[in-house]
């Protein structure tokens, strides 16, 4: 059974005890309480607990006795009435106050690594003997009860029959009880000499040999078996026995699990579009599937590369003019226009700003417009990330009327790349940066 090697007093058991001292109270055990729960560090070192974490059961007293300051408490742990099982992990002493308030005395608990468990009673029987010594008053008589139906063990009986005042009335019967010879039944009519001999056969043995053998694999019929050859028989036959019901029937079968199958479904499958997870596919399905991959493959061998350019022309653009606005010094761009009024110095603009540029092909003319920023070494669109409150972005308008319009969000020109999208690459936001904006007239 787990070791339990530091059963100490609780606080609740620590006020009774001063009680006790004090000549109070009385202290009188109950109770001892089984649990399966686990305590946490905290609780081994306070303990301020007033019950078990988990009390599974409970046990009266088989017998106890105090010495001084200290009491032996023994009981017996079984499971007679135990419907489900346990792990051993904490135990406990009950006491009672005089006004029958239930005190948890002592205690203490084990980890899970170090219980025992305890079957049910419908698994195997358990009888464990409880031996416990608690500490009580020197100055007060400890009472411990003991229910008539508690049950004892085999060590509590040999130690009261034993006992010098044990079974007094029969120890007194067998002093006193006497029989006359007339009172003796079956006793012999004769009694022959000392001296004197019998034949196997004069006492019914005459067809037994007067030789044995503790051999088990003499053949003799003139020699008689000795208790040791039949016990090494026996334990042959034992052994033979255990190996015989270990071993399967000639004709038996094995479930999936046994061959190791467990985890596969009986079922199969020449589907391709199925989703079940509780069939398995063919070889024609993998074939079918494995075709239509072949396919798919020489039609995208046929198709453009992912990454791949065109011409204005091929696009049917090829009337459309450029231009790229800037401010200050050369951006690297084709076609560059200078406009003052595109942000600061170099074409710097800042959150929260709107500018208005003049449109490089005529005032109404059509055109479309991207704005770029300059980050990181890069010039790229800014992107676009807006919450509730607050935009981060760079976009530029066609506004007939008016012109091209410049519009830089309340948070910033741009913020991290993987939320506004832009190209630079970027994990902060900015609150200003050079910009470019591309002018493309629309021809027809």
């Amino acid at each position: 059974m787990a070791t339990f090697l530091n059963i100490r007093t609780t606080d609740a058991g620590q006020a009774l005890l001063a009680d006790v001292h004090a000549g109070i109270e009385e202290l009188t055990i109950t109770h001892v309480a089984f649990g399966s729960g686990i305590w946490e560090e905290s609780e081994h070192s306070a303990m301020s607990m007033t019950a078990l974490k988990n009390e599974v059961m409970r046990v009266a007293p088989s017998g106890g006795k105090q010495v001084g300051g200290e009491a032996e408490l023994t009981c017996v742990l079984t499971n007679s009435e135990l419907d489900t099982g346990f792990a051993l992990t904490e135990i406990g002493i009950i006491a009672q106050r005089e006004n029958g308030t239930e005190v948890l005395y002592m205690a203490d608990a084990v980890s899970s690594a170090r219980s025992t468990w305890i079957s049910s009673k419908n698994e195997y029987r358990v009888e464990i003997p409880v031996a416990l010594r608690i500490v009580c008053s020197s100055t007060s008589d400890v009472e411990i009860r003991v229910e008539s139906t508690s049950p004892v063990t085999n060590e509590d009986l040999d130690n009261h029959n034993i006992a010098d005042n044990a079974h007094a009335d029969i120890r007194q019967e067998l002093v006193s009880h006497t029989h006359s010879w007339t009172n003796i039944t079956d006793k012999p009519t004769e009694f022959p000499v000392e001296d004197h001999t019998h034949t196997p056969t004069e006492v019914g043995l005459g067809n037994l040999p007067n030789a044995k053998d503790d051999s088990v694999t003499s053949n003799r019929s003139d020699v008689l078996a000795t208790s040791k050859a039949v016990k090494t028989a026996y334990d042959k036959g034992v052994a033979a026995l255990n190996t015989a019901n270990a071993k399967a029937e000639a004709s038996h079968t094995h479930t999936a699990f046994q061959v190791g199958l467990g985890n596969l479904p009986n079922a199969k499958s020449d589907s391709v579009a199925s989703a079940s997870n509780t069939q398995l596919a063919t070889s024609k399905a993998v074939k079918t599937a494995y075709d239509k991959g072949v396919t798919a493959l020489n039609v995208a061998n046929t198709k453009a590369a992912a990454s791949h350019t065109h011409t204005p022309t091929e696009v049917g653009l090829g009337n459309i003019g450029h231009k790229c606005i800037i401010n200050g010094v050369s951006t690297g761009a084709q076609n560059q226009i200078q406009d003052s009024n595109l942000g600061g110095t170099d074409g710097l603009v800042s959150k929260s700003s709107r500018y208005v540029l003049a449109n490089p092909f005529g005032e109404n003319t059509p055109v479309l417009v991207q704005a770029e920023i300059y980050l990181d070494g890069k010039w790229a669109n800014s992107g676009n990330y807006t919450n509730d409150f607050t935009g981060f972005f760079t976009t530029a308008s066609y506004v007939q009327g008016e012109g091209i319009v410049l519009q830089v969000g309340n948070g910033g020109v741009s913020t991290k790349s993987y939320q506004s999208g832009n190209g630079h690459g970027v994990t902060t936001g900015l609150s200003s940066a050079r910009c470019r904006v591309h002018v493309w007239r629309l021809g027809v």
